[in-house]
């Protein structure tokens, strides 16, 4: 119960971040293009808040802490003006980053497909080289935005971080089921129960003892696993994915392999 909402709770918030409207910005496409994308209201992968202002009043917003911080693109690298250090002035920090590294990415894809494209083009000007580089550089990232880079996100739609925690539960729960063997095993001793003393006196056969113990211990832990499989499905609403049928299979296996293990353990003890 106390993970059914957890990822609600810690949501992050669209982080409010602005950008001086300067010659630099008007000229870098792709830098543009990204903050575009991360600021489109349509986009549920939404992170930023994006206003374009004067320096002056990017100083200002900052001051009066209307945004985690402002960019300003220069000629040499941009630079991200914050106050204070926390966890969206560090993802600004970061996305400015990553669209540094893709931009340099972009332009030594642009320069290769130039060099081609000069030496499959017979009557190619190579004295416009500008106009050529711009041409090609447009190409570069409308591929870009198609996938050019042929990574396709095959992620499942329910990966969560907090789903390791539901795993882990479900783990516990075998592992605590084997409690219920041991204790069986238990009663069939004659050092550890007055009940174990006459089973070993009895005239019954052991192996047919510790078959029907082992089962009976199996069947309640089976029994036990699936209410709690209702529980988190049903009233938890815990998505395990389009597998669960393996899930519920690899759980049965490991309460089976804790039992055998624990009548082995025990019967090795005793013997």
């Amino acid at each position: 119960m106390a993970f059914s909402n957890i990822e609600n709770s810690e949501k992050l918030k669209i982080i409010d971040v602005a950008i001086v409207d300067n010659a630099e910005i008007e000229t870098n496409n792709v830098f543009k293009e990204a903050f575009k994308v991360l600021s489109d209201k349509e986009n549920e992968e939404r992170l930023f808040e994006t206003k374009y202002v004067t320096e002056e009043a990017a100083k200002e917003l900052l001051k009066n802490d209307e945004i985690s911080g402002y960019i300003v693109l220069s000629e040499v690298a941009p630079k991200v003006i914050v106050q204070a250090n926390g966890i969206n002035e560090t993802i600004i920090k970061f996305t400015v980053e990553e669209i540094m590294q893709q931009e340099e990415i972009i332009k030594n894809i642009a320069k290769q497909e130039i060099g081609k494209y000069v030496q499959n083009t017979l009557t190619g000007e190579l004295g416009n080289y500008d106009s050529l580089y711009t041409e090609v550089y447009t190409k570069v990232i409308e591929k870009a935005k198609e996938g050019y880079s042929n990574i396709e996100d095959i992620s499942s739609s329910n990966l969560s971080y907090t789903m390791i925690e539901f795993y882990t539960l479900i783990a516990m729960t075998c592992l605590y089921g084997g409690v219920l063997g041991m204790t069986a095993i238990n009663q069939r001793l004659a050092n550890m129960s007055n009940n174990g003393k006459r089973v070993a006196i009895s005239p019954v056969k052991k192996g047919k003892l510790i078959l029907s113990s082992s089962l009976a211990s199996y069947i309640i832990q089976l029994v036990g696993i699936m209410l709690l499989f209702i529980y988190t499905i049903f009233v938890l609403k815990v998505d395990y994915g389009e597998k669960l049928e393996l899930i519920i299979l690899l759980t049965l296996v490991r309460m089976l392999c804790r039992v055998i293990i624990w009548n082995m353990c025990r019967n090795s003890i005793q013997v």
